[in-house]
């Protein structure tokens, strides 16, 4: 790839040409290798399920959140540490799966909903 270039020297116009393919072909894209061999969750909400009686009592108490989201990457496996941004590493007590709430239709649904 040329481009051509104006450069003004002192005034005057003069035209170079560059070449930008050494610098442009060596970047290759490389799989995102951390990416796919960690699980990570895209969080869609959070509820704190700690007892209302314990916040009561004392407000600094350890609480108990759930996270609902969609996992990536590699499976989630129960009692395996998650690390929170800003807050730290915990282990997870357990892991459910919930049916998805905007499921992809099959193909069949699409035929049935258009040919009665």
């Amino acid at each position: 790839m040329d481009l051509s270039l104006l450069l003004i020297l002192v005034g005057v116009l003069v035209s170079t040409r560059v070449s930008l393919s050494p610098l442009v072909h060596p970047f290759q894209y490389r799989p995102l290798v951390w990416r796919n061999t960690h699980p990570y969750v895209l969080v869609d909400r959070h509820e704190d399920i700690t007892h209302p009686n314990l916040t009561d009592k004392d407000p600094t108490c350890d609480r108990s959140v759930t996270f609902y989201g969609y996992v990536r990457g590699s499976h989630l496996k129960p009692r395996q540490k998650v690390h929170v941004i800003g807050v730290g590493d915990f282990n997870m007590s357990e892991v459910e799966t919930l049916p998805d709430p905007c499921p992809i239709p099959d193909k069949e649904q699409k035929v049935s909903k258009i040919m009665p």
